[in-house]
């Protein structure tokens, strides 16, 4: 049996665990004294293991996820408060350079003295979902992907990622609020 170490500003320092893929709740892990001990996020992916019902889904059939690339962030901290956040950036329509952000000071402390990283873009591995999520038979997978290598590398993970372009061109329904 294995012990928390727990951390003296924020005890057992709880997060909870989300599936990757529904990003539905599924248990709460208790981190602990983390590095620097700073506090556990709030909500956390540890890995792309998929959660029963996900695991159920993938059996009937394959899952199809919508997603659309969102705006590229940066990450701030703030130099009086220590506060960190990201915030979205905007790509001007005439340029490829950063037009401006919704974060000019610390949300927490109004503070402006603020110390930022260079534009991140998100993970390819990890879309920004928009809540179409079905499941379909292979048979229809089949007819809507062309490529050999893709069809075989979703045919064997189950699940794929599906751009909202492609999404809407098949005619796939969407759940309410996407």
């Amino acid at each position: 049996m294995s012990h928390i170490v727990l951390s003296p500003q924020h005890g057992v320092n709880p997060s909870l665990e989300l599936c990757f893929w529904c990003q539905k709740e599924r248990g709460l892990v208790l981190f602990g004294r983390l590095k620097g001990d700073v506090e556990a996020p709030r909500r956390v992916t540890i890995n792309k293991e998929p959660c029963d019902e996900c695991k159920g889904h993938m059996e009937k059939g394959i899952v199809l996820i919508s997603t659309r690339d969102p705006a590229p962030s940066r990450s701030h901290k703030c130099l009086s408060c220590q506060h960190g956040w990201r915030a979205r950036v905007e790509k001007s329509e005439h340029t490829q350079n950063v037009s401006g952000e919704a974060t000019p000071f610390c949300p927490k402390c109004n503070s402006r003295s603020i110390s930022s990283s260079p534009v991140e873009e998100d993970d390819p591995q990890n879309p920004y979902r928009t809540g179409g999520w079905v499941v379909v038979t292979e048979d229809a997978l089949r007819r809507w992907v062309r490529t050999p290598e893709t069809l075989k590398h979703i045919l064997q993970t189950r699940v794929a990622f599906m751009p909202d372009e492609v999404w809407d061109a098949i005619g796939l329904p969407r759940t309410k609020g996407a």
